[in-house]
């Protein structure tokens, strides 16, 4: 006879919520409340929530400049911008906007040199006429 052994449970907080409930947070392995509860940790829990309150609540910080007007300052701006995402300088959210960015301006530099072409060609046929 096959018997399925039951799966293990894991250890949750002892403490109660702020609605009175049993708080779900785990914990670590033999320890009885998770991180917010713990009563020896008090200070480190004040301290997170201070951290958190002032990084939800700050400025973004100054960005510099972007050149786009070649395609090779287009590729290093995309270039740059992925490698301060990975690093953690830059949110994920900053690094799509910059991509956004250089996707709406390579059609604008494209069209500037069509222009330009076109109006060196006509000035061209102008001269034959």
């Amino acid at each position: 006879m096959h018997v399925t052994p039951t799966p293990a449970t894991r250890q949750t907080c002892a403490a109660l919520n702020a609605a009175g409930e049993p708080c779900k947070a785990g914990v670590k392995h033999g320890a009885p409340y998770c991180f917010q509860h713990d009563p020896d940790r008090s200070l480190e829990v004040a301290a997170a929530r201070a951290k958190g309150g002032k990084q939800a609540h700050s400025k973004p910080k100054p960005a510099s400049p972007i050149d786009l007007s070649t395609p090779e300052l287009q590729r290093l701006a995309i270039q740059e911008t992925i490698n301060r995402v990975r690093r953690g300088d830059e949110s994920l959210n900053i690094g799509r906007f910059v991509v956004y960015a250089v996707s709406l301006a390579r059609p604008i530099l494209e069209l500037e040199g069509i222009t330009e072409r076109i109006a060196a060609l006509e000035a061209r046929i102008g001269e034959k006429v």
